[in-house]
């Protein structure tokens, strides 16, 4: 016999006060439990937990095997099989996390932990560049004894500046900067590369960073040409240098385009960039451009295909603004959408030819059919005079036997008169 609702709710309670009390020893409190629904495997519980010297709070929820828990303001998750021991592991990082703020930052680069690691870089620049923070990472293959390895991209769109890094295991390595390092800046570029992943190393890059934007750029001041475009966009002028865009795009594109409205980005009530969507009728293909700062990038939204993803070109990473940085990627689009053509194309092919052999072979088998039928028609024929034959062949022979009869007869009426 099964457990009640109720002694399940025991049992799950007890497991996960005892792992609670391992680790947070008497300063917790399990505010509520709620049973929230019921399955074929048993009731789903939803758990509030305070933890009393962190004023923080645990929220859990369990639903079969299935273990589910949100902690700490930010609303971090972990997610594992119901296991008193994973219990126990769980509530040992939260409490390291909570003691030691920097940790989750400095620990290895993992899949499980990326977004982790993107949320709190975001923090940790926003707050250094008292901005909007445009951030992106992009995974890079990796051989099966190297470390996870991804690429951090950060457009500071009121600088307007830019730099990417890659982080592996528990390095990250300065990429690529936006205004770019002079020769004397470089050599005296204070981080010995690559560098170790630390709250305190990342907070020394970014000031130094900041620090080195003072005086080649000032906020929302500074302008610079690029291929004929001025930079950073300003609301006063971004439709004349979407239009110059667009321009780019259309002549370089080797098929007709259009382009839909261009929509401004704004967050806090603070313009930021510009996008807008390009559409193509001979590939039925949709992509956006996006203008932030002094950069660009290229989003293919339709057709959505598998090889896109690995394609930074088409997937919306960072570029500077040039002609040639944009006759690039639209290029590689097109190329894309080409790709995606070309089988349909061909399946259209064999499609018509398909329809072209289909009368032939119909044709084909009405003869057939009709040569069926004559043959048949032919052996019925046979068969019917064949019986005819015999019927006639029948009828004389009885009137043989009738003839023969009728004399036989005769001859026995005429002997007794002799």
């Amino acid at each position: 016999m099964g457990l009640t609702v109720d002694q399940h709710r025991e049992l799950v309670e007890n497991d996960i006060r005892q792992a609670l009390q391992h680790v947070f020893g008497e300063h917790f409190e399990i505010v509520d439990i709620e049973t929230t629904a019921r399955s074929a495997y048993g009731p789903t519980f939803i758990l509030e937990i305070h933890l009393e010297e962190y004023k923080t709070a645990i929220n859990m929820l369990v639903e079969d095997n299935d273990v589910s828990l949100l902690w700490g303001p930010e609303r971090f998750g972990m997610e594992f099989l119901y296991d008193r021991d994973r219990f126990l592991d769980s509530f040992g990082k939260i409490k390291a996390y909570l003691d030691q703020p920097g940790l989750m930052f400095s620990e290895a680069l993992t899949p499980d932990n990326l977004l982790k690691k993107r949320f709190l870089l975001k923090r940790m620049i926003e707050s250094t560049f008292e901005g909007i923070a445009k951030i992106d990472f992009w995974r890079r293959p990796f051989e099966k004894n190297e470390p996870f390895r991804v690429v951090f991209t950060c457009l500071l769109p009121h600088y307007p500046a830019f730099f990417s890094f890659e982080i592996a295991g528990q390095q990250f390595v300065l990429e690529e900067i936006d205004p770019a390092m002079s020769g004397i800046e470089r050599q005296d570029f204070p981080f010995p590369q690559p560098i170790d992943l630390t709250v305190s190393n990342m907070t020394s890059f970014l000031d130094w960073f900041k620090d080195s934007l003072k005086g080649k750029l000032e906020k929302n001041a500074s302008t610079v040409t690029v291929s004929g475009l001025t930079l950073p966009l300003n609301p006063a002028t971004v439709e004349e240098k979407v239009s110059q865009v667009q321009e780019i795009v259309r002549s370089t594109f080797t098929k007709d385009v259009s382009f839909m409205e261009a929509n401004k980005l704004v967050k806090s009530n603070c313009f930021y960039g510009v996008d807008f969507s390009v559409l193509s009728e001979y590939y039925d293909a949709r992509f956006s451009i996006s203008l932030v700062g002094r950069h660009f990038d290229l989003h293919v939204m339709k057709p959505d295909k598998p090889e896109k993803k690995d394609n930074w070109l088409i997937n919306g990473f960072p570029y500077l603004v040039t002609e040639e940085n944009l006759s690039k990627v639209i290029r590689e689009a097109e190329a894309y959408f080409a790709r995606q053509v070309e089988p349909v194309e061909a399946k259209v092919g064999s499609t018509e030819s398909n329809s072209k052999v289909k009368p032939s072979t119909q044709a084909l088998i009405e003869v057939d059919q009709a040569k069926d039928k004559e043959e048949l028609l032919k052996k019925e024929y046979l068969g019917l005079r064949k019986l005819w034959k015999v019927q006639f062949l029948i009828f004389f022979l009885l009137m043989i036997a009738v003839f023969a009869l009728e004399v036989y007869m005769e001859e026995l009426v005429i002997r007794p008169l002799r």
